[in-house]
């Protein structure tokens, strides 16, 4: 799946037109690849070994403006 590639990318720092993982305006991440489809979150893991996204939300470019207006990052420790 062409999502998978878009995650192998990591985190990455264009605005528009690139493929991967974003953040968008310190309110949630996005995974994006070529088509209309997002998985998105605002919920962020963290212990001594390091971050962990878990992408609980899926939906489309509207979908992902829309959810990023009602949302803040929350940080969570695990360890």
């Amino acid at each position: 799946m062409s999502f998978v590639s878009a995650l192998k990318k990591g985190i990455i720092y264009h605005k528009h037109g690139v493929n991967g993982v974003k953040l968008i305006k310190d309110n949630a991440f996005k995974a994006k690849w070529d088509c209309d489809d997002r998985l998105f979150t605002n919920i962020l893991y963290f212990n001594e070994q390091g971050l962990l996204l878990k992408f609980d939300e899926y939906g489309n470019h509207a979908e992902v403006k829309k959810f990023i207006s009602g949302h803040h990052l929350e940080f969570y420790n695990v360890g």
